[in-house]
């Protein structure tokens, strides 16, 4: 699918940009496999990087990852922007979490027509997402932080020093908890 240019003839720019700030907050910003992501060898470790401020948070939310549960986790990252990265909108909304559908919902109304899931990536998401993703999935994982049914994936791609892709699990499977990878830490060279 592609996406509209200029949006959908009912969504103003503001609703847009209200909508892809509502799935950056929706729970607090958001999986990968075995494919072209590159694991440190310091990604099994705790050790904390050195960058200061609230990527700490992040870095040092619950404890390492491991086993088929890390595996997962980095199943649903990797999954998820690999579908973004061919522009499979489709896809990428079966691996979206329930609160992220809930607000693609809200921000394009219920009874407008039944504009699918995909549609509505399509046109909250910039024409350069595709390809965004795509250098993310050649990225390198630092860490994969695990605590209850919370996860984040930290990991380091073109673009930012650092940047986290949230996950959630229902109904244990772990889902994509945002619309994209978020910047932890920006590059200090832009």
């Amino acid at each position: 699918m592609r996406r509209a240019s200029g949006g959908c003839g009912h969504v103003s720019g503001m609703a847009t940009a209200f909508g892809v700030g509502l799935l950056s907050l929706t729970f607090s910003f958001a999986g990968c496999g075995s494919g072209d992501h590159k694991q440190s060898p310091s990604s099994q470790a705790t050790a904390s990087s050195h960058f200061e401020g609230g990527e700490k948070s992040i870095e040092e939310f619950g404890s390492e990852a491991e086993g088929p549960e890390r595996k997962s986790i980095l199943a649903i990252e990797r999954s998820y922007l690999s579908a973004i990265a061919a522009g499979d909108f489709p896809a990428a909304c079966t691996n979206l979490a329930a609160n992220v559908l809930d607000s693609l919902r809200q921000v394009f109304g219920e009874g407008r027509g039944g504009v699918s899931c995909a549609r509505r990536l399509a046109v909250l998401l910039s024409d350069a997402a595709p390809a965004l993703a795509n250098a993310q999935l050649r990225g390198r994982i630092t860490k994969v932080r695990v605590e209850g049914d919370r996860a984040f994936v930290v990991f380091r791609a073109p673009g930012a020093e650092l940047y986290q892709f949230t996950t959630v699990r229902e109904a244990g499977r772990w889902k994509a908890a945002s619309a994209g990878a978020s910047v932890l830490v920006p590059s200090l060279s832009n």
